[in-house]
């Protein structure tokens, strides 16, 4: 740490610090500007996960490649977390900050370059472009990739109403991916660099502003400056991916120049300076063995190990089923993109910042003993539980099709006719349509449909529907659940912030102060290895488990059609194993603290931890007397 001097607790930069600045010299105001800023760059960071459904699209990614896209984040973030948590106390805060957020802006820039290195004709889809992922919603669709019925009296060579194009060398030929595999390639790697360095930049924030915070205000008034990690996903640009990156990026870096200018800390009592002396009288040697011995008694705290449990089952849930959660709204509730991701923001965007803020207040006005915040936690854990089991069961069925039966199994809706017999239709053309008799069909061809008006959005001259007429996308399916689905994601979202919030203060009492950041550097780098990084390539997996039909032959390439209620059974009922077992940890670390009156007493697990530290050197100690008595002459 450098020399103090009286420059360090003023707002300014390099040799200028106007004095009509230094009324922002508190961390009232670096609340404000940093909110903003964290606000941007957090959106930025999760934003590529309500993109999925378009990346995936137009790139055709499976979600498995796109799961492991947003790991990258993490795998960025865990090469240098552990290293910025050991040199917190010795730079610029604000100003460190501010190159992290430039390099966030940098890596949105990233991101969005495939879709401008992508050549114009790639976005017109072939064979495959067509799909519409059951909602009928595609932007490229032209007459010329619709599936129509197109009659031939040769009944036996055309008629393939209920087989697959996989299975012929023919098929196989036609069944191909939107995009090239070189393009596909080139956006994983350029997605993969950006969200690598978006890792990078995340790093220091957690460990960095906790520090900053702490150090500068009073200890029960922590939690009400400090927010956690957690945020909603609410872009508005369907088919415009790359939009997002790019704007909240050039915005993130806007909003924080201002933090470059605070001062290095806030003016503080003489007994902090004093403390902060002896720091600086530390050789280097003594600073490594510090760090080694804070690691040390940080490890052998029960109830920061319980915690640090605890925070890895309950990410490793929230977190891969976020990633996907855009997309699940989707699909579940066949709505447009733009329209699920408002409905994840309106629930989730409002509930967290009402319950972050009432965690901050709890924190500052209510004196949580150890055991009150505990029962705290394990009782909001119930609810969170509850509200979360609600949404498992509230869903809804599986579409029916008039269709191939090896698609839809006992979903298929059942006719007596024969009308598209001769229409040469291909069980792997999905291209849902709804006709003007309230049946959905497999695509315009299995309706006999065989002309197409307004870019492939209307049909008529269907020889199955007796009006002859359709349109793209699936019929109303009376399923009215979503509306009760956000009320309890709402509820349930605010309860999990309020936790959040109190766990997250928890986590900084329950060590001591000098082992601060090591808890929070050790708990961040951990929280990407075991949650953040495989979260998203596990549920990954599992949305892919429940595709009914694949874009391409041999499950690649993106999905066109999912098995709904095995969608929402799995996506809930694995993020509900791990909030659960995260349930029982916390109340572990109930039960250790129950005698507990105040924070102070975790210094009878601290006092036993550097007893054994001390026995074990005496014993060193004795060992060498035994040998130099016995070393011969």
């Amino acid at each position: 740490m450098g020399e103090m001097n009286d420059n360090d607790t003023k707002c300014g930069f390099g040799g200028w610090y106007p004095s009509c600045i230094q009324r922002f010299a508190n961390m009232w105001s670096f609340t404000i500007f940093n909110s903003i800023s964290s606000l941007l760059t957090s959106t930025l960071a999760v934003y590529v996960g309500s993109q999925v459904p378009a990346l995936e699209k137009q790139f055709g990614m499976s979600s498995y490649e796109t799961g492991l896209l947003m790991s990258f984040n993490d795998i960025g973030f865990l090469c240098c977390c552990l290293f910025v948590t050991s040199v917190a106390k010795y730079v610029h805060i604000p100003r460190f900050l501010f190159l992290c957020i430039v390099l966030y802006g940098i890596s949105g820039v990233v991101c969005a370059l495939p879709h401008f290195l992508t050549p114009p004709e790639e976005y017109t889809s072939s064979a495959n472009g067509k799909s519409l992922n059951m909602n009928g919603s595609s932007a490229n669709s032209s007459s010329s990739d619709v599936p129509l019925c197109i009659f031939s009296n040769n009944t036996l060579e055309n008629s393939n109403l209920d087989g697959s194009s996989c299975s012929s060398a023919k098929g196989k030929q036609s069944r191909k991916y939107s995009t090239s595999e070189a393009i596909k390639t080139m956006a994983l790697s350029i997605i993969a660099i950006g969200m690598l360095l978006q890792g990078v930049a995340k790093a220091p924030r957690s460990p960095f502003l906790t520090v900053y915070v702490d150090d500068n205000v009073e200890k029960k008034k922590t939690g009400y400056f400090i927010d956690v990690d957690m945020s909603p996903r609410d872009p508005r640009w369907i088919g415009a991916w790359w939009l997002g990156f790019i704007l909240f990026g050039a915005v993130s870096i806007f909003f924080a120049l201002p933090i470059s200018f605070f001062p290095r800390r806030m003016k503080r009592s003489d007994a902090v300076k004093e403390e902060e002396q002896k720091e600086e009288l530390l050789t280097t040697k003594e600073k490594v063995k510090d760090r080694v011995l804070s690691f040390y008694r940080v490890l052998k705290n029960p109830v920061y190990v319980s915690v640090l449990v605890t925070n890895i089952l309950q990410l490793m849930a929230i977190g891969g089923y976020l990633s996907f959660l855009s997309k699940y709204i989707k699909l579940q509730w066949t709505l447009p993109l733009w329209q699920a991701n408002i409905v994840l923001g309106g629930t989730n965007l409002i509930s967290i910042s009402f319950g972050l803020f009432l965690g901050g207040v709890v924190t500052r006005k209510i004196k949580m003993t150890p055991r009150s915040a505990f029962k705290c936690l394990l009782g909001l854990f119930i609810v969170q539980l509850s509200f979360f089991v609600a949404n498992t069961l509230l869903g809804c069925d599986q579409p029916k099709f008039v269709g191939p039966s090896s698609i839809h199994g006992v979903d298929t809706i059942k006719t007596n006719g024969t009308c598209a017999d001769t229409c040469g239709c291909s069980a792997d053309d999905f291209f849902p349509i709804c006709g003007s008799n309230g049946l959905n069909y497999h695509s315009p061809c299995y309706a006999g449909c065989s002309t197409s008006e307004k870019s492939g959005t209307i049909y008529s001259n269907c020889t199955c529907i007796p009006d002859g007429k359709a349109e793209s996308g699936l019929c109303d399916s009376g399923c009215g659940t979503l509306w009760f689905w956000a009320v309890s994601n709402f509820l349930g979202s605010f309860v999990g912030a309020v936790k959040g919030l109190i766990s997250f203060v928890v986590k900084i009492r329950c060590v001591k102060d000098k082992d601060k950041s090591t808890a929070i550097g050790l708990q961040s780098f951990l929280l990407s290895l075991l949650a953040f990084m495989p979260a998203p390539i596990i549920f990954g997996r599992i949305v892919d488990s429940t595709c009914i039909l694949w874009e391409s032959c041999g499950n690649s390439g993106a999905c066109e059609y999912y098995d709904l209620v095995a969608l929402r059974l799995k996506l809930h009922l694995t993020s509900l194993s791990f909030s659960t077992v995260a349930a029982f940890s916390t109340a572990f670390a109930t039960w250790w603290t129950w005698k507990w009156t105040d924070w102070t007493d975790r210094q009878n697990v601290e006092i036993n931890i550097d007893q054994d530290i001390l026995i074990s050197k005496k014993v060193q100690g004795q060992t060498d007397i035994v040998r130099v008595a016995n070393k011969p002459t």
